[in-house]
């Protein structure tokens, strides 16, 4: 929990489904400041199988958004 500390607040981690031991301690911080939301910011794999651990982790704490790819035409 002392890496997620070390980082002011609002945190964003990407490719979180390569660093799922983060989740628990990210549960508990949020859990701890419940009512600030928008405290982490998570991205991760565009694959749903790949993200499926993460929402089920942080279930009731999370929001998927779904962010299909940008080009410049």
């Amino acid at each position: 929990m002392f890496f997620l500390k070390r980082f002011k607040k609002p945190l964003i981690i990407d490719e979180i489904q390569y660093a799922p031991q983060l989740l628990r301690h990210i549960k508990v911080e949020i859990d701890i400041n419940r009512k600030n939301n928008g405290q982490f910011f998570i991205t991760g794999s565009q694959k749903f199988s790949l993200m499926e651990g993460v929402s089920e982790s942080l279930a009731g704490r999370v929001s998927i958004l779904t962010l299909h790819t940008l080009s410049l035409k």
